[in-house]
Formats: structure tokens, C-alpha cells, sequence
């Protein structure tokens, strides 16, 4: 679709865009290599709305303010959320993974936590150890802090969305990090695996596929080659010794821990 998106576009935008995307596809980094080839590859986003994205990219390109790093971002930035809505019924329970310090810092930065990111770490240690002892105080903090920030990304259990996502992959940091590609963690991070229901106070939770716009500069990102798929897959990370397979991902917007199951898990 990109080929037929970014020719339907204004003689200049088409060469200032296919250009920038061309120079990363052919440049030195790898990460842009990539985001290079994800573009080319997207699939989850209509024509029309592609078309939106590459003419906000030509925009920012054009306005020759920023690096084309940073317009690609703003780009992007301004055309999330635009990937199909999951229909009903939508699976009951989610899960993310993340390194601890950045959860720690992400519960310390939340409206109403006064405790600082080293405290929020030790919490969460805690509240791991403690399992269902913990005791309530600590856990509203988690439940009232953010679960994520601006785009948040979640998988769900395929078979059985009821359950656990984690339930069905080996509980150590490499097999979690493999199979979720998540290559921004480095080899040696503690992972907190998150849990938590799609439905609460709120209501439902709207829950989209991922499309290029949410990736952003995040290589690891894997376009679905199906175009009416519902939701996005991820990309395993090589090596894949126990041949993981891609697991499902969808996103979602800032939340807090109100619908977090406990226990939560920490692996390393």
C-alpha cells in the first residue's frame, strides 16, 4: 500500500517522503533501516488514512524545522489510534511487560504518588514477594498510579482471553523479552509482567490494532501482513532457541492500574 499511497500524493510531497524513506532504508543505522521497512510494509491503516499520515510527514518534512527523525514522530504523534477497533467481545484479560525501573518511574511521576521512582521500585519488590498478602494501602498506589503512558501496548491470551496472558509463556526475562520482541530491553533488565481486565468502572476499554503510527521510531513493531486482521502480532527476537511464537498485540489509551490483578511477577 505504501507505493500506491505515497504516488497519491503531491509531486513534492511524493519526493521528500519516498526520499527520507528511502535514505533510512539505505543509511548506516539499523533501527531506521527497519522503521524503513515497516512503513513500506504497513498494512493496518486504510489508504485514506496512510495518506494522512505521509502528508503530515511531507508537512513536517517541508517546514524543515527538525530532523526527519523527530518529523516522522511528530507525524506519527498526531495519527494514533486510527487502526481498526478490536470488535466485540474483546478479550477479558490483558498484559504487558515492562522493565521495572520503568514502571517504578512511571507510578512516581502519576498524579497523587508522592513517593519517589527508588520508593515505587521497592514497592513493587514488595507487593511481588507479598503476593495476595500485600497489604491494601500498597496496592491502591499501583492502582492509582498509570499503567502506561500515551500509547499503551498489551497482548492477550489468543486461545483463551479470559486467562492470563503469561500463563502460556515460560516465566523468565529472555523467553518473555524474545517472544514479546522486545528488543528496547536489554538482556540483563527485571522484567514486571502486568496483568489486568479490559473492563472496569470505566466501561470497556477501546483497544485497537497497532499500525506504524503507534510504533513510531520503535523498530521492533512488526505490520501484519493481512489486512483485515484484528490485531497486530509480534516479531520474536533473534535468536528464538524455544521457537516462541508471535504472540497477539493490541493498543489502548493511558489508563491507570484501576483493573490490575495481583499478583503481579517479576522475572529475571
Amino acid at each position: 500500500m505504501y507505493s500506491r499511497a505515497v504516488t497519491a500524493l503531491s509531486p513534492d510531497q511524493t519526493t521528500l517522503v519516498s526520499g527520507q524513506v528511502t535514505a533510512w532504508e539505505t543509511g548506516a543505522c539499523p533501527r531506521w533501516r527497519r522503521v524503513s521497512a515497516n512503513i513500506q510494509a504497513e498494512t493496518a491503516l486504510t489508504f485514506d488514512l496512510f495518506c494522512q499520515l505521509l502528508e503530515k510527514f511531507a508537512g513536517e518534512l517541508s517546514a524543515g524545522v527538525d530532523a526527519p527523525e523527530e518529523c516522522w514522530r511528530n507525524a506519527c504523534r498526531s495519527n494514533q489510534f486510527n487502526g481498526r477497533r478490536l470488535p466485540d467481545p474483546i478479550p477479558e484479560c490483558l498484559g504487558r511487560a515492562t522493565p521495572i525501573s520503568n514502571y517504578a518511574i512511571l507510578i512516581s511521576e502519576s498524579p497523587g504518588v508522592t513517593k519517589s521512582d527508588t520508593e515505587c521500585e521497592k514497592l513493587i519488590r514488595k507487593i511481588d514477594m507479598k503476593g495476595p498478602a500485600a497489604h491494601p494501602r500498597e496496592l491502591r498506589i499501583l492502582r492509582r498510579a498509570r499503567l502506561g503512558r500515551y500509547v499503551v501496548w498489551a497482548t492477550f491470551n489468543e486461545a483463551d482471553s479470559s486467562r492470563n496472558p503469561f500463563d502460556v509463556l515460560p516465566r523468565t526475562r529472555e523467553e518473555v523479552r524474545t517472544a514479546l520482541g522486545l528488543g528496547d530491553c536489554s538482556e540483563t533488565d527485571k522484567l514486571v509482567l502486568l496483568s489486568y481486565r479490559s473492563m472496569g468502572s470505566w466501561g470497556s476499554l477501546e483497544l485497537f490494532r497497532p499500525t506504524i503510527a503507534e510504533a513510531d521510531q520503535y523498530c521492533w513493531y512488526s505490520p501484519v501482513a493481512d489486512s483485515s486482521a484484528d490485531y497486530g502480532m509480534t516479531r520474536p527476537l533473534d535468536p528464538n532457541p524455544s521457537a516462541l511464537l508471535p504472540q497477539p498485540e493490541v493498543v489502548h489509551r493511558e489508563i491507570t492500574g484501576e483493573a490490575l490483578l495481583f499478583p503481579l511477577y517479576l522475572v529475571d
